[in-house]
């Protein structure tokens, strides 16, 4: 650099990448994204840095960031599971190395038996199994995009508000899904519909709380507005126009605030 000129990204450079992510977190709230997108992307963000060993802006390599992304592909040797009948969730999330949100994500995900609630919360044997099997597979492609894509738009975000001269992660590819599909999805028939309707009017248990009547009518509102579990669980009365036959989100409620 020649004597008397100031280097605009230098005081950039010296920050801890966390200080940026805090306000790239802020710019994607102010921007209307729910609190759930954003706290997403900055947790993948986060991971990334934390596994690649990321701490300012210098550190960033897209060979390094590469090596880390393909690590989580591949499958590990399950941990050991100690002697007893039933865990804890903080037991099991200590176990996994992941938190207890997580925990209960993937318990509620598997639809895995489970018992009580709050500090009474147990998870029987055969569910901790299941959550020790599922932990030794490597991430499937898409997982593994979505933390190239949220670190790429993050570093996007730095080279356009001048915190990086360049974007070092911009040779990141994404993986190509079709070669690994870990959950076939299709699209039901009428006659499924008709069947899962069916199936859940006459049922005579509860699930998740929901009577079958109950279910019936979410499974007919889920069909008929495209809506996700997260929407359909934050609507209202209020939402729904009976004599016009149409039900609205309110934008807050999707996951880019739509």
């Amino acid at each position: 650099m020649k004597a008397g000129l100031i280097d605009p990204n230098e005081g950039h450079a010296r920050r801890p990448l966390v200080d940026h992510l805090t306000d790239y977190a802020a710019v994607l709230e102010s921007k209307g994204d729910t609190a759930e997108h954003v706290g997403k992307t900055a947790g993948r963000v986060k991971a990334m840095f934390a596994g690649c060993k990321f701490v300012f802006a210098a550190d960033n390599d897209a060979g390094r960031a590469a090596a880390w992304l393909h690590s989580l592909r591949r499958n590990t040797a399950p941990v050991v599971l100690p002697a007893g009948e039933s865990f804890t969730p903080a037991a099991v999330a200590e176990l996994l190395g992941i938190s207890r949100t997580a925990v209960a994500s993937a318990v509620q995900r598997g639809n895995l038996a489970a018992s009580g609630n709050g500090k009474a919360r147990r998870l029987p044997r055969v569910t901790v199994e299941a959550l020790v099997l599922n932990r030794a597979r490597g991430y499937g492609p898409e997982t593994v995009n979505h933390f190239i894509r949220a670190t790429k738009g993050f570093c996007r975000w730095l080279v356009k508000a001048k915190r990086f001269g360049s974007n070092p992660l911009d040779t990141l590819t994404p993986v190509n899904a079709a070669v690994d599909v870990r959950h076939g999805w299709r699209e039901l028939s009428a006659d499924d519909l008709r069947r899962v309707f069916d199936a859940a009017r006459k049922s005579g248990r509860r699930f998740r709380g929901l009577t079958g009547a109950e279910r019936y009518t979410l499974y007919l509102v889920a069909a008929s507005t495209g809506f996700r579990v997260r929407a359909l669980a934050n609507l209202t009365p209020a939402d729904f126009d009976l004599c016009a036959g149409t039900v609205t989100l309110p934008a807050g409620s999707t996951s880019h605030a739509r």
